[in-house]
């Protein structure tokens, strides 16, 4: 969310794209994702990822999808959060470029965090 502040803050057309796309796709990528936990909670009553270690061979396609969002939510090259974070250094490099090395930094170390947790 930080990203989509820093883009409605740069004022050009760049950041205002990169806010609507990154909350669009924030939208669908979160929605997606709670969905897909839901039905694993409701399922197994616990929130405990250690229960789920053979859940690829019961349930490949729910993994496969499971993995595509996880993926989404941190912004991989290709999906579309990706893209409004791309938009959204773009749009600070033209505004400020001591914006541009913040935001660019920020993007890189927030999906390093998901990554450890």
């Amino acid at each position: 969310m930080n990203s989509a502040t820093i883009a409605i803050f740069t004022d050009n057309f760049y950041g205002i794209a990169a806010a609507i796309f990154f909350l669009i796709s924030h939208a669908f990528v979160s929605s997606a994702l709670f969905l897909l936990l839901g039905a694993l909670y409701s399922r197994y009553h616990t929130r405990t990822s250690r229960y789920f270690r053979g859940l690829v061979l019961l349930l490949p396609v729910f993994v496969s999808l499971l993995l595509l969002f996880t993926l989404a939510n941190i912004a991989v090259p290709a999906s579309a959060p990706y893209f409004s974070e791309l938009l959204t250094a773009i749009a600070a490099l033209l505004t400020n470029p001591f914006l541009a090395i913040t935001t660019s930094s920020a993007i890189l170390l927030v999906p390093s965090y998901a990554f450890l947790y």
